[in-house]
């Protein structure tokens, strides 16, 4: 058992802080060829420099943006994703301007329905530090925990921060940290691991219902691909959550996934069974490898063999036994014992075209294990046209009209929907 530990508020953005900062706000739309993306920008007034910009649909918030503010109250920004620079000239009480076909206008907004605070907390020393999002108002408030994947663990990435937004939006408290680095060291010299990861969830939880402003029985968490497994393994070790919302679901071992994605990544790209079939040879040598620490010799002699192959460019190569250790600290984690003894309200979202952790692979194994294990409050989705973060790209619909790329609106209704019917939780209109 660990010893929760929960240190302080390393500083309040609350009301003092938006008291003393200059931030204008505005809200719009970029239009292209018919389609409106709707935008929120913050011009931080003291540093225009550290201006960021919202794009609620795709879940992308708080993103830094330059800008530059001219004469006559003008507004210059270069917009991401390759849309160029707009340059905007105030028309009564709009901001217009284009980039090529692009469209923007601005008008003034209002500030963040929200204040954050920053917090240090941890299942064991060092600690670490997140960011909790709190809703306006009095609460006390239901609260989830964003648990990130492999490649979103830290607050700096907006693909994991930006989620803190949108349920703070919705009159949820959201809680982001930097997840503990697998390669870096405790001071005793051990490595985390996904079991102490998992126990800094369970410590984050402890802390956030101990404050009179949340729910203590309606604290939930949302994981995303590997952020599926640290949030089921917190679950069933340590308990206490009112709910999970998963994306990107993998129902296997860290191994198998990584073996799932070779292949639905070889045949995406049109590569022939056989060659597929080669790569996953390789792959499982590779794991063997890694979980016996024996066969180093011949897993450098099959990559050498593989030399100029198509396969050889999807698998790894380590270039030293060290190389392994991740995998052979977590490749064999099975994950259907946890999955089965989850008895929460759970919802399961993966994008039909999601390759890293295929649907057809893993929610039906989910599905099966809810079924074992007597949990009938499963729910599980694969969402069409979407990717492996829930993501369409610029798309045309069936009467050919074009769209913004979005986290689909399917995911962004379920939700809420899933926390109101499901969970039975109240949340802002």
């Amino acid at each position: 058992m660990y010893k929760f530990l929960f240190v302080s508020i390393l500083s309040v953005m609350s009301v003092i802080g938006v008291a003393m900062a200059e931030v204008r706000h505005f809200e719009g739309e970029v239009i292209l060829n018919g389609d409106a993306l709707p935008i929120r920008l913050h011009i931080d007034l003291a540093d225009a420099a550290q201006s960021t910009l919202d794009i609620p649909q795709l879940w992308y918030a708080e993103e830094p943006l330059p800008v530059q503010i001219g004469e006559e109250d003008s507004i210059a920004l270069t917009f991401p994703f390759g849309l160029g620079d707009f340059a905007l000239a105030r028309d009564g009480d709009a901001w217009t301007g284009n980039s090529g076909e692009a469209v923007m206008t601005l008008t003034e907004g209002v500030p963040a329905p929200y204040r954050k605070e920053e917090l240090r907390f941890g299942a064991t020393a060092p600690e670490i530090e997140g960011t909790l999002y709190i809703p306006e108002g009095e609460g006390p408030f239901p609260a989830v925990i964003i648990v990130g994947g492999s490649g979103a663990g830290a607050r700096d990435q907006w693909t994991y921060r930006s989620k803190g937004d949108y349920y703070a939006r919705m009159g949820v408290a959201a809680f982001i940290y930097d997840r503990r680095r697998y390669e870096t060291p405790f001071p005793d010299g051990s490595l985390p691991d996904f079991w102490t990861n998992a126990s800094d969830i369970a410590a984050a939880r402890e802390a956030l219902a101990a404050r009179t402003d949340i729910l203590s029985d309606a604290i939930g968490l949302q994981g995303g691909s590997q952020g599926v497994w640290l949030s089921t393994i917190a679950q069933t070790e340590h308990g206490g959550f009112a709910f999970i919302v998963m994306t990107g679901v993998p129902a296997v071992s860290p191994g198998e996934q990584n073996i799932q994605m070779i292949r639905a990544g070889m045949r995406d790209d049109g590569l022939s069974e056989a060659t597929i079939a080669d790569a996953v040879a390789y792959e499982r040598q590779y794991f063997a490898a890694a979980h016996t620490g024996l066969g180093w010799d011949a897993l450098q002699q099959a990559i050498v063999a593989g030399e100029g192959s198509d396969w050889l460019q999807y698998v790894d190569q380590p270039q030293t036994l060290e190389d392994l250790d991740w995998w052979h600290r977590h490749q064999a984690y099975e994950p259907r014992p946890d999955l089965m003894s989850i008895t929460i309200p759970t919802l399961a979202m993966t994008g039909e075209g999601d390759w890293i952790t295929p649907p057809t692979e893993n929610l039906p194994l989910l599905a099966e294990y809810a079924r074992l294990g007597g949990n009938q409050q499963v729910r599980t989705m694969v969402i069409p046209g979407a990717d492996h973060r829930l993501e369409r790209s610029p798309y045309r619909d069936d009467q050919g009209q074009w769209h913004w790329f979005e986290i689909a609106s399917e995911v962004r209704e379920a939700i809420p929907e899933f926390l109101r019917n499901e969970v039975g939780l109240t949340l802002a209109d």
